[in-house]
């Protein structure tokens, strides 16, 4: 996982196989985190949930089409990723 602090703003990509993967943890270091923005870099469907035993059953759908998953901020909020078929490369953005 690659990480750009620049500003308040944190960015990575993060490489997504069949098993779940961490992408990130939103709130983790910013108590007023509004959330992650998140994208795929293919147009394979990348699944995301808030554990590891998210699945493409069970997962939100993604792909190139950028989507913000808000948070509260008073909670960090774990975001995993897995790909159904394929691999991908998951990026995003969060305050921090």
């Amino acid at each position: 996982m690659a990480t750009l602090d620049a500003g308040g703003l944190s960015t990575g990509q993060v490489a997504v196989t069949t098993a779940a993967t961490l992408v990130c943890t939103a709130g983790a270091s910013e108590a007023d985190n509004d959330g992650v923005l998140l994208v795929s870099s293919t147009s394979a469907t990348v699944f995301v949930g808030g554990s590891s035993s998210v699945t493409a059953t069970n997962g939100f759908p993604i792909g190139l089409t950028p989507v913000l998953f808000p948070s509260s901020g008073a909670a960090p909020m774990t975001v995993y990723a897995i790909c159904s078929s394929s691999t991908a490369t998951v990026s995003y953005a969060l305050p921090g």
